[in-house]
C-alpha cells in the first residue's frame, strides 16, 4: 500500500541572534513541509519545501528545502543529498557592517557507509557549501568516522574532519577536528 511506504512532516522553526554590545538584533521564523517515500526495498526518497523569513535591518523571505536520495543495504549504505536554507553566522569579519545575522545556503552532501559487524560500522562523507549574503563563502567538509555500540543507550564514535572555506572577500582557511 502507498500510504504504508510513505512519511511526512512538518517543521516549524524560530531563532534569534543578539549582539553583545549593541546592534540590532535579528530573527529568522520557517516553516518546512516533507514527505520521505520508500521507493524499493533498499531505497528511500525524501523531499521538503518551505519558507524562511529573516526580521531585522536586511528582512528576506527565502524558499528553502532539499532533496535526498537513501540506500540501505545488508553491509553498504550511501546517501546522496541537496538542501536550499538559511542558517546563522557572525564573528570574525571585521570588515562587514553587519557581521551577525542570517544567510542562504546552498549545501550538497555524499555519504557513504559500510557495516563491519553486527555492532560497528566505518562512514564517510563529502558536504560543499555555499552560502550568500553577508560575506558568502564555499566549504567543503571531508568527514570519516568510526561508531560502534557498547549498549542498549550507549554507543561510541570516532572521527575526523578536514574543512576548508573561502569568502568571497577572498579570506580562506582551513581546519580540522577530531571527534570521541
Amino acid at each position: 500500500d502507498a500510504s504504508e511506504r510513505a512519511s511526512y512532516y512538518f517543521e516549524p522553526g524560530y531563532a534569534r541572534l543578539t549582539p553583545s554590545g549593541g546592534g540590532e538584533a535579528s530573527s529568522l521564523g520557517r516553516w518546512l513541509a516533507g514527505v520521505r517515500r520508500e521507493l524499493g526495498p533498499n531505497w528511500a526518497l525524501t523531499a521538503s519545501a518551505g519558507q524562511a523569513h529573516v526580521h531585522g535591518s536586511r528582512g528576506t523571505m527565502d524558499t528553502i528545502g532539499g532533496v535526498q536520495l537513501a540506500y540501505s543495504g545488508s553491509r553498504l549504505s550511501s546517501e546522496v543529498e541537496w538542501a536550499k536554507s538559511v542558517q546563522a553566522v557572525g564573528g570574525g569579519v571585521q570588515t562587514i557592517d553587519s557581521a551577525l545575522g542570517y544567510v542562504r545556503t546552498e549545501t550538497q552532501r555524499f555519504r557513504v557507509g559500510y557495516q563491519l559487524t553486527e555492532n560497528s560500522r566505518v562512514s564517510s562523507s563529502i558536504t560543499r557549501s555555499r552560502s550568500s549574503g553577508i560575506g558568502g563563502a564555499v566549504g567543503t567538509m571531508f568527514s570519516l568516522s568510526f561508531e560502534k555500540e557498547l549498549g542498549l543507550h550507549w554507543s561510541l564514535v570516532l572521527g575526523a574532519d578536514d574543512r576548508r572555506s573561502k569568502s568571497d572577500l577572498g579570506i580562506s582557511g582551513r581546519g580540522w577536528a577530531a571527534r570521541a
